[in-house]
């Protein structure tokens, strides 16, 4: 089942075996998280509480858990967090959030609030901002970048396996389409 855009509940991962409580984070600790985090794979270490992250840090020193394991479980509560877009997708629009002096002011400008805004809300507000006045050509260019799959993503997708020129094409072929 497909969690609420405007959920507000605790999230549960699994690393290495162990189910991790994620306690629900308003948009504003998600920007910070994101600010704070080496990438999008260490996300979850700064979101957990503090005994939780403490656990995690602990077994990757020993060895119990690894890197791949720690980013699969960010990847996880990011997309559980905001299903909407593709884990990746949701990284990209939260680091805009933090990085982005022009998303930053429009944001303020239309009342965006992060402290009482879902990450998921926050997220799909920045997207729709972003695109509101874009014309068809920009909007393409915008969310070809921010749906552009990370190198080593497995994507199951019908363009999965095209460059970004052969899609393009193949849009370019779809009736109606220039």
């Amino acid at each position: 089942m497909t969690r609420s855009p405007y959920a507000r509940g605790p999230v549960t991962v699994e690393l290495n075996g162990v189910r991790i409580p994620v306690p629900h984070h308003c948009a504003a600790d998600w920007i910070q998280a994101v600010s704070a985090s080496s990438g999008p794979s260490a996300v979850l270490v700064q979101l957990v509480r503090a005994n939780t992250h403490e656990f995690i840090m602990d077994d990757m020193a020993i060895g119990g858990t690894t890197g791949e394991e720690l980013a699969a479980a960010s990847y996880d509560l990011i997309k559980q967090t905001v299903p909407a877009f593709d884990w990746w997708a949701t990284y990209r629009l939260l680091v805009l959030s933090a990085t982005d002096r022009m998303i930053v002011g429009r944001t303020v400008l239309a009342g965006f609030d992060p402290w009482s805004l879902s990450a998921a809300q926050w997220c799909s507000g920045v997207y729709a901002m972003i695109l509101e006045n874009a014309d068809k050509k920009d909007e393409f260019k915008f969310e070809a970048a921010l749906f552009e799959v990370p190198e080593g993503v497995e994507q199951d997708s019908e363009w999965a396996d095209m460059t970004f020129d052969q899609m393009v094409a193949s849009a370019r072929s779809t009736p109606g389409i220039r």
